[in-house]
């Protein structure tokens, strides 16, 4: 019965695109009424009487969008009323406005932010401002916390950079912050990363996502949440923990094929004296 219910619904969804021109005819001797052939309506008729026509409607269907709301969709994180005509006010043409937008959004200490700034002074953000200090001790090392206390900083820094890349003006940033906390993914959502997190996104990523890459890629090696998360934490002389460094080769720089693969952990050559 539910099948049937399906199979119904699929066959009303298919007449209605059929009929709107947003499908292509079944190809013949195929057995199955429920799923035709998908494709473009232009790309229905092939025949040579109708081409001019095809080529011609294609024209009049595929537009280009204008460059105000590609340079958003690209730079940022999509455009927000008045976002287009703010744009268009940059220049005369599309070169100039494009230059002046991505020359304003790479000077982001030019760029008014105060009322993302009011928005994020709400006193439900408890944990934004804290030092690392105070989320080790606060989230991490406090006893009898509840684990919604605990991942506090994760969840607001979270939460923040919705309200970051919905109200921010300086949307290249936020669109940088996204793309370097991917690059160097750690999870948040366990112990201790949960609980520094706002140390993490705050003080690891954002100061660098403008600047120096092998700045960044030091402040990252050298932080609470990575330094737990890929166990650089428990490496030592007497028991090195390759996790980062094969971390490190194979995803932050130079890329697995330069590094040593899939090779087992069991296979890693080893250096120095114990080598011999």
């Amino acid at each position: 019965m539910r099948l049937g219910s399906h199979q119904e619904n699929r066959r009303k969804l298919t007449k209605q695109l059929e009929d709107a021109g947003f499908l292509a005819v079944p190809n013949e001797g195929r057995n199955d009424p429920i799923l035709p052939v998908y494709a473009p309506a232009l790309y229905r008729r092939h025949n040579t009487s109708s081409a001019a026509q095809t080529r011609g409607a294609a024209a009049s269907i595929i537009t280009t969008p204008p460059l105000g709301v590609i340079a958003h969709n690209r730079i940022a994180f999509g455009p927000r009323p008045g976002d287009i005509d703010a744009f268009n006010d940059l220049g005369p043409d599309d070169i100039s406005r494009l230059t002046a937008f991505v020359d304003q959004q790479l000077d982001p200490a030019s760029i008014d932010d105060s009322a993302l700034n009011v928005r994020l002074a709400d006193p439900a953000y408890m944990t934004l401002n804290k030092t690392l200090q105070q989320l080790w001790a606060e989230h991490y090392r406090a006893e009898n916390l509840p684990w919604q206390e605990r991942i506090r900083p994760a969840m607001e820094t979270q939460y923040a950079a919705f309200v970051k890349a919905i109200y921010s003006n300086r949307q290249l940033v936020e669109v940088l912050v996204d793309f370097w906390h991917n690059h160097f993914n750690v999870y948040s959502w366990d112990m201790p990363m949960a609980a520094v997190w706002v140390h993490y996104d705050r003080d690891v990523i954002r100061p660098h996502v403008l600047g120096n890459f092998r700045d960044m890629l030091d402040a990252n090696t050298k932080s609470t949440a990575m330094l737990y998360y890929l166990d650089n934490v428990d490496s030592s002389d007497d028991g090195p923990n390759e996790n980062y460094a094969r971390e490190l080769c194979e995803l932050h720089t130079i890329g697995a094929e330069n590094y040593l693969g899939v090779t087992p952990q069991w296979e890693v050559p080893m250096d120095g004296p114990s080598a011999m």
